[in-house]
């Protein structure tokens, strides 16, 4: 009886790397086969198949095989030999009498080939050792990764932005147990259960509608009152000024029957934070009531007055962004006024 040998063999996978594309269930294998020790030429039949480690459980073959116990399939593959070199891509259905290979074959730690061969004249040899498909193999698996598996470790900092993920791509068997909770946990938010109902000034509030909250009309609550935090540092007072910068309130000057008449200082009252913010005293005008103010959109000018003892002719400028004043000019103002309150 004849003797066959195998000699170098060589499993490959190729596949495409891009997140949609489907990755090819294929393994290009390469070998050599030679007869009473010279190379194989012609056209050879093949048998293959993916078995354990031991070589008594197969996971795959390249035909049907209804005598199981043997693990020989029941087809063949014709391939071309020359020089004792074959190659053959195995799970490529294209192929006569060869069968897709599924990737759930590779959820096995050791998979190995087997092969065998017949040259048409000596009968079928079964082909030694079995060669140990090697790691690349496994990067079939890559196309079927379960829900969950790819951790943030795995990932480069930065690798995945906003622009890279489809609008609706991510969907709850994509999200790991309790991350989206955690999310608004961290934002200082919290979830809404099932049936809950969450109030909007905006009716067109696009990220509750993405969210899938339905509109169900309006609530009127009417006019209501907030309180608001008290002027830290300022002095009860009447007959001051108060101008609206389009985000805060500024207070300057007035009358006070508690502590000094005419108090210097003001204040700025930002209402989304609920806050007040002392004024500067340096460089300000002398304190006064009665008089005026103004927002230009970007100081406050102020203007005249009663100090007590005289009326004023002059003012001052405040800028807010600087948190200064700028005396105003008091060549050719306007004149005292002589009349009473």
């Amino acid at each position: 009886m004849k003797t066959f040998i195998v000699f170098a063999a060589v499993a490959l996978l190729w596949f495409h790397a891009a997140a949609t594309a489907q990755v090819p269930q294929l393994i290009n294998y390469q070998g050599r086969v030679a007869v009473a020790g010279v190379n194989f030429d012609g056209v050879g039949q093949f048998k293959f198949a993916l078995v354990n480690a031991e070589g008594g459980t197969t996971f795959w073959g390249n035909a049907p095989d209804t005598t199981p116990a043997d693990g020989v399939p029941d087809a063949a593959v014709s391939l071309t030999v020359a020089k004792g070199l074959y190659a053959v891509l195995l799970g490529d259905a294209s192929v006569p009498n060869m069968a897709a290979l599924p990737a759930s074959v590779f959820t096995n730690s050791d998979v190995r080939l087997r092969v065998w061969f017949n040259d048409g004249s000596h009968g079928w040899q079964m082909l030694t050792p079995d060669q140990r498909i090697a790691a690349v193999g496994y990067a079939m698996m890559a196309g079927n990764v379960p829900d969950g598996a790819i951790t943030s470790a795995k990932l480069a900092s930065g690798a995945v932005t906003a622009s890279s993920i489809a609008n609706g791509a991510v969907g709850a068997s994509q999200l790991a147990t309790g991350a989206a909770a955690a999310n608004l946990n961290a934002g200082g938010q919290s979830g809404i259960a099932s049936g809950g109902m969450i109030l909007s000034a905006d009716a067109s509030n696009g990220n509750l509608l993405n969210a899938g909250y339905v509109k169900l009309g309006r609530v009127d609550l009417g006019d209501v009152w907030e309180t608001h935090a008290g002027g830290a540092g300022l002095a009860t007072r009447s007959f001051h000024t108060a101008v609206w910068t389009g985000s805060e309130m500024i207070v300057w000057g007035g009358f006070s029957n508690v502590g000094p008449d005419c108090p210097l200082a003001g204040g700025r009252f930002n209402p989304t934070a609920n806050s007040w913010t002392a004024l500067t005293t340096t460089g300000s005008p002398a304190g006064r009531y009665h008089h005026s103010a103004v927002w230009s959109g970007s100081v406050m000018i102020v203007w005249g007055g009663f100090d007590q003892s005289s009326y004023r002719n002059d003012g001052g400028i405040y800028q807010p962004a600087a948190n200064a004043w700028v005396p105003t000019a008091t060549t050719a103002a306007a004149a005292q006024a002589d009349s009473e309150w």
